[in-house]
């Protein structure tokens, strides 16, 4: 049976009962050329011969998002008969327009319960694509008119049973005429959210997706420069209740410019601290903006995540809530490890959302955001020394180091914090000095180990910034940019993207050596960007070494961005100049490789 007011085949949920009946086939290869989809098909509607279903224009305006929902579990229905997803829904603001995929004639315009709002566009072979949940048609539209691709039909809404979620398009597909098929596959042929799709898709659970980033020098050429995977902070105050709720929303265009704060505790797990301890396949949103000193209309934050008691292996990965949970990860930990990863991640509705693969405790610190009340734009720089205590004295457990910052300009950096050598497991905290020192931390040191991160810090009253170190470390500062008024580049976020994992391809990078990636108008990112905020990701290393990332063109720095050592999985992020929308990347030993865009700079 179908809902009443549709025609048969026209619904939004399907019952479970015959589900086998319903094929669909999304095979993707990653090859070097081309992403192949066997096409979308259907059985079982008698007298129509299977067939392939192409769009010409993606369905909705931008910005938006989508995953692939199909004959995800839908409820019941009045008998207690379970239902099922069979459209694939288009999150975006209220009023983007909704355009014809293809050319064809409106068959009926209506209006249900559950539906709401309601299209029908029909093409001439009888293939037809349902609209619902729209908020109002194109003026002058009526049954019966002759529409090209890329016409405007109608708006994105939230009507019928939608009002209780967020505005979206809930949009089916139906081969002549017959039962739906999974749209995800169709619609992701075209630009659209994310552009076309790249001849490497995405793989869970490989990345840690980290944001403003420091170069590290190698302590000697040729050799191993300071690895990059993250901090952690102590146990900061008991908080208050969970705190969170579940009201998703996309992010917005609108991303101004970048503010710097005093790190300051959002969420701890381990005193439920605005977040409950993380659980395999959970979604839980943090709300960031209208806290803290965060405005209310920020767009961006810039977080320091940090996982600790993990049951087992696996993954963290943050998001804009409202938008697909993308197939990559902000933070990789193994078992009751403590490592954190730092990102600058886009709000949806002021809200991060969070999750993770196996059990852990997360924390999590805001180091800066980005609204279009911020001001400040980053001035990438070469790889600069500020600090390194190798070469003058080591720092003792409870010391502070004050780093002065030369440029008179600067109201915030970007740099890489590397403690080298430890005595024992602590952590370091930076901040801005002339203020108190925070309940947070930038980085965790463990025994004799060398562990960096990367963090966006204010500048002092005083024109500098403070490190203490909890255990007897040394401490290796690089800086990677800094952030003026007025003047430089503009970070806007991205769902986070795969630019390349060389497992796809079986092939690892040959030790020694350089090749380029072109970043500029892939996916979400524009043709003119200046520079990206990447994720590298290496793996499956032979030998301890070092990858180094830069804009082509120019001569390779005698710095490192990641340091691997053999067998390690370890990630870091850069932000890299691009020269013609093209960076270049150099490995000094073989190993698998991923790389992530996470942000753009234009």
């Amino acid at each position: 049976m179908t809902e009443p007011g549709r025609r048969r085949g026209q619904t939004l949920y399907r019952r479970g009962t015959g589900r086998g009946k319903r094929i669909v086939s999304t095979l993707v290869l990653g090859l070097a050329s081309a992403v192949v989809f066997v096409p979308a098909r259907y059985v079982g509607h008698a007298g129509a011969a299977d067939q392939v279903v192409h769009i010409q224009h993606f369905p909705t305006g931008t910005p938006c998002g989508y995953e692939d929902s199909w004959h995800a579990p839908r409820g019941t229905d009045s008998n207690g008969n379970p239902l099922y997803h069979e459209g694939v829904d288009i999150i975006a603001k209220a009023g983007i327009p909704i355009y014809a995929a293809t050319d064809g004639t409106i068959t009926r315009m209506n209006s249900s319960n559950r539906g709401g709002t309601q299209l029908y566009l029909t093409r001439a072979d009888g293939t037809y694509f349902f609209h619902a949940h729209i908020s109002a048609y194109a003026p002058g539209l009526k049954v019966g008119d002759k529409v090209t691709a890329g016409t405007v039909v109608a708006y994105v809404g939230q009507t019928g049973d939608a009002q209780a979620s967020v505005p979206h398009l809930h949009f089916e597909v139906h081969p002549g005429g017959g039962p739906p098929v999974n749209p995800y596959p169709i619609v992701r042929e075209v630009d659209g959210c994310y552009g076309k799709p790249k001849p490497q898709p995405p793989v869970a659970g490989t990345t840690a997706t980290t944001a403003t980033t420091a170069t590290t020098t190698p302590t000697k050429p040729g050799t191993t420069s300071p690895p990059g995977n993250g901090g952690t902070t102590p146990v900061g105050p008991n908080g208050d209740a969970n705190g969170t709720d579940n009201t998703p929303g996309a992010t917005t265009g609108n991303f101004g410019g970048l503010m710097a704060m005093t790190p300051a505790r959002f969420a701890d797990t381990r005193n439920r601290f605005w977040l409950h301890r993380m659980v395999p396949g959970e979604v839980q949103p943090l709300t960031i903006a209208g806290r803290n000193g965060v405005p209310a209309d920020a767009a961006m934050a810039a977080v320091n995540l940090t996982v600790t008691r993990a049951s087992a292996s696996g993954h963290i990965t943050a998001w804009p809530c409202g938008l697909p949970k993308p197939e990559t990860s902000t933070l990789n930990f193994t078992a009751g490890e403590t490592v954190a990863n730092a990102a600058m991640i886009g709000l949806g509705k002021g809200k991060l959302c969070l999750s993770a693969k196996v059990a852990t405790d997360l924390v999590v610190d805001v180091t800066g955001w980005q609204s279009p009340s911020g001001t400040l734009r980053f001035e990438p720089s070469e790889p600069n020394r500020l600090a390194d205590t190798r070469t003058t004295h080591r720092l003792s457990g409870g010391e502070m180091l004050t780093v002065p910052i030369a440029d008179a300009t600067a109201k915030a950096v970007s740099i890489n914090v590397t403690s080298v050598g430890a005595a024992g497991p602590g952590y370091l905290t930076v901040w801005p000095c002339g203020q108190d020192r925070p309940t947070a931390s930038s980085l965790n040191t463990a025994g004799g180990d060398v562990v960096p991160n990367s963090m966006t810090v204010m500048v002092g009253a005083s024109r500098a910034i403070c490190v203490y170190t909890q255990s007897s470390t040394d401490v290796v500062i690089d800086l990677a940019g800094t952030w003026q008024e007025a003047t430089g580049l503009m970070t806007a976020p991205v769902l986070p993207d795969r630019l390349l994992d060389t497992r796809l391809d079986r092939r690892v990078v040959a030790a020694g050596e350089e090749f380029q990636i072109s970043v500029a108008g892939v996916d979400a990112a524009p043709k003119d960007l200046a520079a990206a905020q990447v994720n590298l990701t290496a793996t499956g290393t032979v030998t301890d070494g070092f990858i180094t990332v830069w804009p082509c063109g120019s001569n390779r720095p005698t710095a490192s961005n990641l340091n691997p050592t053999k067998g390690q999985t370890v990630a870091n992020g850069a932000i890299v100049g691009l020269s013609n929308g093209d960076l270049c990347v150099y490995s000094s030993t073989t190993t698998d490789l991923i790389i992530d865009l996470t942000a753009v700079l234009r």
